[in-house]
């Protein structure tokens, strides 16, 4: 148990079945999780483009995956086909991601230093991407950064939808909305800009200037989600340098000893 979060209050908004290993981290830190998953994660509307591409993988040079959750859905899908080692060089974004390539027992070839898309990019300039054929299996909500990116290098770049990120329509909002008006949290915590924005959603756009005369601490998990927090007009006061669970984690420790 760390004494500075040591009965805060803080809120979850990732999709629920992600947020599991989170929960028990703050959880165990001393902290009471407030699990408030603004999204869910469900399969693609249709298999069809992603089951084409399967008949003929082995056309690519490379695989990128910018989540977990496009590896799982890619790779069961994948598996279905009876496919289960992948016939081609497998980026990922982080350790997060790479560790759920290891559940299928296979190993990511690029992993860069910094866990965003511009840290793969900065990677991939260092190779000769030049008519290099890259898959990327993203949601429908996937952003075109590393894409467009990759294009820039040379590279061909097939995108296709692995899984959807859609609103949870399920939550009590307005009873979210009397905790954190009546300065009942500790912290919100956000791990994508899609999050965040359905929180914006569901909540209100009032609720902006709600956290911001509450002074609630905003924290996020890396620079992409932090644009997408400024951009609408509220502060992030807590950032990992590292775009882990873990180092959150451990900014909002620091955090809380620092502001007593």
């Amino acid at each position: 148990m760390t004494a500075s979060l040591f009965n805060r209050k803080i809120l979850v908004t990732r999709d629920a079945l992600q947020a599991a290993a989170f929960i028990q981290k703050i959880e165990t830190a001393g902290a009471q999780a407030r699990l408030f998953p603004t999204i869910k994660i469900t399969g693609p509307q249709s298999w069809a483009d992603c089951d084409r591409i399967l008949k003929s993988v082995d056309r690519f040079d490379w695989i990128a995956f910018s989540s977990a959750n496009g590896v799982r859905y890619f790779m069961d899908r994948a598996q279905n086909f009876g496919l289960r080692n992948l016939p081609l060089r497998i980026a990922v974004v982080g350790t997060k991601t790479a560790e759920a390539l290891s559940q299928y027992s296979l190993k990511a070839d690029l992993i860069p230093r910094k866990f965003t898309a511009a840290g793969l990019l900065q990677e991939f300039n260092r190779l000769n991407m030049k008519g290099q054929k890259v898959l990327w299996p993203t949601s429908n909500l996937g952003r075109s950064e590393l894409p467009l990116g990759l294009k820039k290098l040379g590279a061909e770049v097939t995108t296709i939808e692995a899984y959807r990120t859609l609103p949870n329509d399920q939550l009590d909002s307005e009873r979210m909305r009397r905790q954190i008006a009546t300065g009942e949290l500790d912290a919100l915590t956000f791990f994508s800009p899609s999050a965040f924005r359905f929180f914006v959603d569901l909540l209100g756009r009032d609720m902006l200037e709600i956290i911001r005369q509450t002074q609630t601490p905003v924290a996020v998990i890396g620079p992409t989600t932090q644009r997408a927090v400024e951009k609408a007009g509220l502060m992030v006061d807590i950032l990992p340098s590292q775009s882990t669970e873990d180092d959150l984690l451990q900014v909002l420790m620091d955090y809380f000893a620092r502001n007593k």
